[in-house]
Formats: C-alpha cells, sequence, structure tokens
C-alpha cells in the first residue's frame, strides 16, 4: 500500500491518505495473471515502473518513497 500524505498549508485528505497506486491482479488462464493498474498521470512514475518491473520477474528493489 502506497499512501500520499500531503502536509501543506489546507491540505485535507483522507484519514488513510491519498493513494498513489491501485492494482488488479487476477488468475485469468492456468499461468496467465493478469494486472490493471491505475495511477495518476503526472508524479509517482517510478512506483508503476517498479511495480511493472516487479510483475515482469525482474529483480528490483523497491522505490525510495520519501
Amino acid at each position: 500500500q502506497v499512501l500520499h500524505r500531503p502536509r501543506g498549508v489546507g491540505a485535507k485528505h483522507p484519514d488513510d491518505g491519498i493513494y498513489l497506486m491501485a492494482a488488479d491482479i487476477s488468475s485469468v488462464q492456468g499461468d496467465k495473471t493478469k494486472v490493471d493498474v491505475w495511477r495518476p498521470t503526472w508524479g509517482y512514475a517510478h512506483i508503476s515502473e517498479s511495480f511493472e518491473q516487479w510483475v515482469k520477474g525482474s529483480s528490483n528493489r523497491c522505490p525510495d518513497l520519501r
């Protein structure tokens, strides 16, 4: 779970944060898996790119979220 917690003046967000990425992962046929990813169209691309590399099976460390 990746959460964004804005700290700017007047920033109001849900108690559990704002989601930067969501993924729906499901089995479709035998050894096949379907992955749908939703993310912002700007910023935080390194998070979804890292996730995509993990899905493809390449060795990749978690992105630095700070």
